[in-house]
């Protein structure tokens, strides 16, 4: 199954580059210098405290000796610091960079919205790199700016209609997924700062006597003025109970929340196992599985089968992908991808899979003209959402995807096997006309 294939570290880098430490000298300077103080005996300004003996007269240090100490007492102390703060560099480098791996395998999720085992390691690196402020890790965050993170990424693509749209692991599927606010999130926060066991019972409960009037709230600083204490601040303990709350009471994957929340930090997207084969099921279907397909109109539906990205996704592919999401631009249109820009899109996917994929594994790839496999599919994803026109709709990858999959439940009036078969031809065309430029080395 082809579902990671390995080098996916070399697509995330989590952390934002640290700010430069100023330097060292100036401060090894200051604390060199001597202090003035006045002799108490001879009433004489020195440099150094005087001492005394047992004649009873005033005997001073020899000052080139006592300077020489300090000096090399404020060097070595230097020093040692340097190397703490290297080491502690070199630490948590290396765990960042163990991080990238990780998300990249779904198995350290559990099935819902509740944490496994190894998603504690990833809460954990998502909470230093949102603890980081100008170099330094903070031990707690304030609940003004958890709401602000939480709004951020609820309208960029983590909301009710990945719920709707996206079938998801929780068993029980009766249960309403609730529209959780910034202002219900704030509440959230507030009950977690007195107890970081809440259960999902307590939390519902809590959220019933406010949700009609906080839903209600769209503006952001009003919500903090109406809902947020001004010294109110969570720990990794309360965080790391607060996002499976959230996941459970939405009904959303808490593997959405991660993803979703490192690609708000580190701009690199990534898709779980379970949407990469939903689209190559609903979004790859022609005129004659229309029927087919109707069996799941208007609901999330089945699960689909993880084997889907076991086949190799060509350019016909994406150009049907793009016609049946309705993403190809019509003429005297705006919005959407023109027919020759899908084949720039497709190419510069299998471009960047190519350079990765060399640099990781050492050979090249045995093809060049398709994608195989989530982590392929999600480069592609990302460069398509990376195009004008459709960043300019989309506030996200994820939103992008959500939006395809909606699209492609909508009836088209013109036959797709058309449309796509026109949309290839002119793509081909175009892109055997630039493949050597877009492949010369």
């Amino acid at each position: 199954m082809c579902y990671s294939d390995g080098w996916e570290n070399h697509l995330l880098r989590l952390t934002p580059p640290r700010p430069k430490k100023s330097s060292t000298t100036a401060r090894r300077a200051r604390l060199a210098q001597p202090k003035v103080v006045e002799a108490k005996s001879s009433g004489a300004t020195t440099l150094n405290p005087p001492t005394e003996d047992t004649s009873g007269q005033d005997n001073l240090t020899p000052l080139s000796t006592d300077s020489s100490m300090q000096k090399l007492a404020s060097e070595k102390k230097e020093e040692e610091d340097a190397a703490v703060s290297i080491q502690s560099i070199l630490r948590g480098n290396k765990t960042r960079k163990s991080m990238s791996g990780k998300l990249s395998k779904s198995k350290t999720f559990s099935r819902a919205g509740n944490p496994s085992p190894g998603t504690d390691d990833l809460l954990s690196e998502l909470w230093e790199i949102l603890t980081q402020r100008d170099g330094r890790l903070r031990l707690n965050l304030d609940v003004e700016e958890v709401v602000e993170f939480f709004d951020a990424c609820k309208k960029s693509g983590l909301n009710m209609d990945l719920a709707d749209y996206v079938p998801m692991h929780f068993e029980d599927q009766e249960v309403e997924p609730e529209d959780i606010s910034p202002g219900d999130c704030a509440r959230l926060c507030l009950l977690l700062c007195k107890s970081h066991e809440l259960s999902m019972e307590s939390a519902r409960e809590a959220l019933i006597p406010i949700k009609r009037e906080s839903r209600k709230v769209l503006v952001l600083a009003e919500v903090i003025e109406r809902y947020i204490d001004e010294d109110a601040n969570i720990n990794f303990a309360h965080f790391k109970r607060l996002l499976p709350l959230l996941a459970n009471l939405m009904c959303i994957d808490l593997q959405y929340f991660i993803y979703h929340m490192a690609w708000r930090i580190s701009g690199k997207f990534q898709m779980p196992d379970t949407l990469a084969a939903l689209m190559y099921h609903r979004c790859l279907y022609k005129s004659g599985q229309r029927a087919v397909e109707a069996q799941w109109s208007g609901g999330a539906g089945p699960l689909p089968d993880l084997q889907a990205l076991d086949r190799k996704f060509s350019l016909k592919d994406f150009s049907l992908l793009l016609y049946n999401g309705g993403m190809v631009r019509q003429k005297g249109g705006k919005s959407g991808v023109n027919y020759i820009d899908i084949s720039k899109i497709f190419y510069n996917a299998t471009t960047i899979v190519d350079k990765v994929s060399q640099a990781a594994k050492g050979t090249p790839r045995d093809r060049t003209d398709a994608l195989m496999g989530r982590t392929e599919f999600q480069v592609l994803m990302d460069q398509l959402w990376r195009y004008e026109s459709i960043q300019a709709e989309f506030a996200s990858p994820l939103q992008m995807c959500v939006t395809l999959l909606q699209r492609a439940q909508d009836v088209n009036l013109i036959d797709p096997d058309v449309v796509a078969a026109n949309a290839l031809e002119e793509a081909t065309t175009h892109a055997a006309a630039q493949r050597h430029t877009c492949f010369k080395p």
